[in-house]
């Protein structure tokens, strides 16, 4: 039907628009990290399903753009989300303020946002992406609150990790425990942070995919 001619229409041209035959596109897909093997798979698929003589039906037409087109920018968006809430993970583990940990959350926020949309080579409407600036702002923020109150947390975990050792405790000093407790508690906000980050990753994509995951 009509509408099936428009969405395979903008999808042939959404293909085109990598321009795959061109080395610094392969390229820039590479550091995306589309694997060679995953360039030639795309390029095929894109020369497949732009052919006239192409009889698929609809829903195979989409299934193959899904997995031998999109398939490759998906599994890179998700590398990428994983690295940069890794990234973020440790940073705000090991950053001794709570300003560096804002300045961390929104430099690798940012940065990944960047990266998902070269990965996509789509950008997100006006709305959707101070949305999720929006959302960065929002953990950044958190981060500090956070920052700002571990070292209360740290107190409170200090006679549970005293517990927990139970008759070796006494000959552990206070300040060791505090120290464990800090740990504990900084690696609990680090690990908040990441997975905060993954989030907003995952929204992310749903916006900037040409077609809505099924």
């Amino acid at each position: 039907n009509k509408h099936q001619t428009e969405v395979k229409k903008r999808l042939i041209g959404y293909m085109a628009d990598f321009r795959l035959n061109e080395e610094d596109q392969r390229h820039a897909l590479r550091q995306q990290g589309v694997s060679g093997e995953e360039l030639e798979m795309m390029e095929r698929t894109w020369l497949e399903l732009k052919d006239e003589n192409n009889r698929q039906d609809p829903a195979a037409w989409r299934a193959s753009f899904e997995t031998c087109f999109l398939g490759p920018l998906d599994r890179a968006a998700d590398r990428t989300i994983r690295e940069h809430a890794v990234l973020v993970a440790v940073k705000t583990t090991i950053c001794p303020y709570s300003i560096l940990d804002m300045a961390v959350v929104i430099y690798m926020g940012a940065a990944m946002l960047g990266s998902l949309c070269r990965s996509y080579k789509m950008s997100a409407d006006p709305f959707s992406m101070l949305y999720l600036l929006g959302l960065v702002l929002g953990q950044a923020f958190f981060a500090s609150q956070i920052e700002e109150h571990s070292q209360e947390a740290a107190g409170w975990l200090e006679e549970p990790i005293k517990g927990i050792l139970g008759h070796s405790a006494e000959a552990i000093p206070d300040a060791v425990a505090g120290s464990v407790g800090k740990l504990a508690a900084k690696g609990g906000q680090g690990f908040a942070n990441g997975l905060f980050l993954n989030r907003i990753g995952r929204h992310a994509c749903r916006m900037l995919r040409p077609l809505p995951q099924t």
